[in-house]
């Protein structure tokens, strides 16, 4: 009678595809979203992308057809997936099939199509600096490193002279200490942070807004995990 399902990361993008599953309605009466709202609740790629790893899929498991597939072990799925999914841009995640989904879960909520349950958001400050430091980009990061990234990610140069303006010390807020880090770091984190759809804040407030507009949940909650973590004598710098 009072069932929450929460999830974390690709967990909490499972349950923002729950929400707009209606074979999933009847299941649960709360809904938790920690730092999922990064692939608007359709992270698998396209459909085509979908079948194509799927064919991979089949022939690793030596299958001519899903009834084969659904009579494999655990392992023996887990082994053709892993032989199968080469590309890293093929994520394992949901897609609009046009069978459960006819969009993504983020455009379903614009349309009013989803559970109306208590929901609760939230995010961490400064989450991307955990791929900012997985991939190895340099803390002295320079302008010019900055620029290079911005438009290797397809930012035009306006997007790219906007996006410094507005995340310049002139106008958005850093900690009296940068920790070791760059400016230019810095900048990278926060906007990494805040790009919609993604893991922070901005991802959350629009959601929410979502959520709570025309005849939606009957209660949204936003929260966010601003405490900088300690580390024996060390204390993370990275602080809202």
């Amino acid at each position: 009678e009072r069932i929450t399902i929460f999830g974390q990361s690709a967990g909490g993008d499972a349950v923002f595809n729950h929400l707009t599953q209606p074979a999933s309605f009847g299941l649960y009466s709360q809904a938790i979203i920690q730092s999922g709202l990064s692939t608007n609740g359709a992270g698998g790629g396209t459909l085509e992308q979908a079948e194509t790893v799927y064919e991979k899929v089949l022939g690793a498991a030596q299958c001519s057809g899903l009834d084969c597939l659904m009579r494999k072990s655990a392992d023996e799925i887990l082994a053709a997936g892993l032989a199968a999914n080469d590309d890293p841009t093929n994520g394992w995640g949901p897609v609009v099939d046009n069978v459960s989904l006819d969009a993504t879960p983020a455009a379903l909520f614009s349309f009013d199509r989803y559970n109306k349950v208590p929901v609760m958001l939230g995010s961490t400050t400064d989450e991307y600096f955990l791929f900012t430091s997985s991939i190895g980009i340099p803390t002295n990061l320079t302008e010019a490193q900055f620029d290079e990234m911005a438009l290797a990610a397809n930012a035009t140069p306006t997007q790219l002279r906007d996006l410094k303006a507005r995340y310049m010390p002139t106008s958005y807020n850093y900690p009296g200490s940068l920790g070791g880090f760059s400016l230019w770091y810095w900048m990278l984190v926060r906007m990494g942070t805040d790009t919609v759809p993604g893991l922070g804040a901005c991802a959350v407030q629009r959601a929410s807004r979502r959520l709570a507009s025309k005849s939606g949940s009957p209660a949204v909650y936003a929260y966010i995990f601003a405490q900088p973590p300690t580390y024996g004598t060390w204390t993370s710098p990275f602080v809202g």
